[in-house]
C-alpha cells in the first residue's frame, strides 16, 4: 500500500502525543478552569480581572494545539522523507518500506507497541517514534493489516487493536 504522510495525520500523531502528558493535561485543565473563572469574575463585575483571566485561559487551552498544527506542517514540508509517497508491504516477516530505489525493513519484534488513534494506525518503534499509517490511506485493506499484525505482535503490544479483531 502507498501512505503519504500529510500535515492531517503527523498532527493527530502529534496532538495524541503531546495530550498524553500529564503537564500537556493540566495546562489544558487549568485553562478551562481559569476561563471559567473569568466568567464568573465577570459576571460579578470584576471585568478587568475577567478579561485577563480570560485571555491567560484561552491562550492555555487554544495555543497548544494551534503551534502543534504549524509545527506538524513544517515537519512535513521539510522532511523529504514526507515529499513522496512511501510503499509498504506488510507481511509475516514486518514491515517492509520503498521509497526512491531506498528499501528498510522492520522485524515484528523490533515494534514495542501497535495501536489506533485519531484515525491512525500507528506502529511503534520506540517511546515517540512511530509508522504512522492513515487509515483513510490505507483503504479497505485496514481490516487485513490489523489482522496480519495481531497475528504477528504479543497481545499486550496490540491490545489497542483488539477492538478491530474478533480475538478481543
Amino acid at each position: 500500500m502507498k501512505i503519504k504522510m500529510n500535515e492531517k495525520a503527523m498532527y493527530k500523531f502529534q496532538l495524541y502525543h503531546n495530550y498524553k502528558k500529564p503537564a500537556t493535561l493540566g495546562s489544558a485543565l487549568v485553562g478551562l478552569i481559569t476561563i471559567i473563572l473569568s466568567i464568573s469574575w465577570v459576571y460579578h463585575g470584576d471585568v478587568q480581572n475577567g478579561l485577563v483571566f480570560l485571555l491567560f485561559g484561552c491562550v492555555l487551552v487554544f495555543l497548544p494545539p494551534f503551534t502543534l498544527r504549524q509545527k506538524s506542517k513544517q515537519q512535513v514540508l521539510r522532511n523529504k522523507v514526507f515529499q513522496k509517497p512511501m510503499e509498504y508491504t506488510i507481511n509475516d516477516n514486518g514491515v517492509v518500506l520503498f521509497q526512491q530505489g531506498n528499501r528498510g525493513e522492520v522485524k515484528w519484534e523490533d515494534f514495542t507497541k501497535a495501536t489506533f488513534k485519531f484515525g491512525n494506525l500507528l506502529l511503534y518503534t520506540g517511546k515517540a517514534m512511530a509508522l504512522i499509517l492513515p487509515k483513510d490511506q490505507i483503504g479497505d485493506s485496514f481490516d487485513d493489516v490489523v489482522s496480519i499484525i495481531t497475528k504477528n505482535m504479543s497481545a499486550p503490544k496490540t491490545k489497542g487493536l483488539r477492538r478491530f479483531t474478533n480475538d478481543k
